[in-house]
């Protein structure tokens, strides 16, 4: 791969790590659905605006996909990984491991 197609490609993908909050909810979701409550409690300090914004463009990117249950009155609504989003996993894991061993080269914490 040369270098022009290697930084197109990274462009297309930069949208996941320029968003604060996107990694963050993928990061909760690969251990299985979460309904939207869930999500708004794991990531702490997020807001109901930030978070529904964050899930409707997770969405767009079909990385999560959104699942409505309607049980008489009440809607609950599942978000879970698509296929597309699971494979960030292992990426998101290894970049993890690459942060892990530079911060304990430099001593940062």
């Amino acid at each position: 791969m040369n270098n022009h197609t290697l930084i197109h490609e990274l462009k297309c993908a930069q949208k996941l790590f320029t968003k604060k909050w996107l990694l963050p909810i993928i990061v909760y979701l690969f251990s299985g659905p979460k309904f939207w409550g869930e999500l708004l409690y794991y990531n702490e300090g997020i807001s109901k605006k930030v978070l529904s914004e964050s899930l409707r463009e997770l969405q767009d990117m079909d990385i999560v996909k959104r699942t409505v249950y309607s049980k008489e009155k009440v809607k609950q609504v599942e978000y879970s990984l698509t296929p597309k989003g699971h494979d960030l996993q292992a990426i998101l894991e290894a970049m993890a491991k690459w942060g892990a061993k530079y911060m304990e080269h430099n001593q940062l914490n």
